[in-house]
């Protein structure tokens, strides 16, 4: 067998073979992620998508997601933390390094646990207090 026909014969197949099993189990993921919100899973839901943007892409630090904004492997649903920097630091990746250096680089996923949230809620408040982001009210 030459290399050109092991290539034809063994590993154009494999390969359209994995591509079709990565999206069955991208569907399944998304559905999976969504049942347990009540919606389908995609970047407008997921708190990873909140934190940086590169010229008119997001990009989500998450993972696989660096242009299209309409999937990556690491999903993490909103919490009050991902909501909190999209509305006062929108895309504002100054701020979630400083909150990666102090709280580590998953911080976002670690916030599903409300006491880590609550610690990361009140760092957050204190950096947009100094900033000059609040005015002293905390409606999220």
């Amino acid at each position: 067998m030459t290399s050109k026909e092991l290539h034809e014969q063994k590993i154009i197949p494999l390969r359209l073979e994995l591509k079709r099993l990565e999206d069955e189990y991208r569907e399944l993921f998304r559905k999976e992620c969504g049942d347990k919100i009540g919606e389908r899973a995609s970047c407008k839901n997921c708190a990873c998508s909140c934190v940086l943007s590169i010229t008119d892409h997001n990009c989500c630090m998450g993972g696989k997601c660096t242009c299209c904004n309409d999937w990556c492997y690491t999903w993490t649903p909103e919490n009050d933390v991902s909501k909190f920097l999209r509305k006062n630091y929108h895309y504002d990746d100054h701020t979630f390094y400083r909150l990666e250096d102090v709280f580590g680089s998953d911080f976002l996923k670690k916030c599903s646990d409300p006491k880590k949230a609550d610690l990361v809620m009140d760092m957050l408040r204190r950096i947009a207090e100094f900033d000059g982001k609040m005015d002293g009210d905390e409606d999220d």
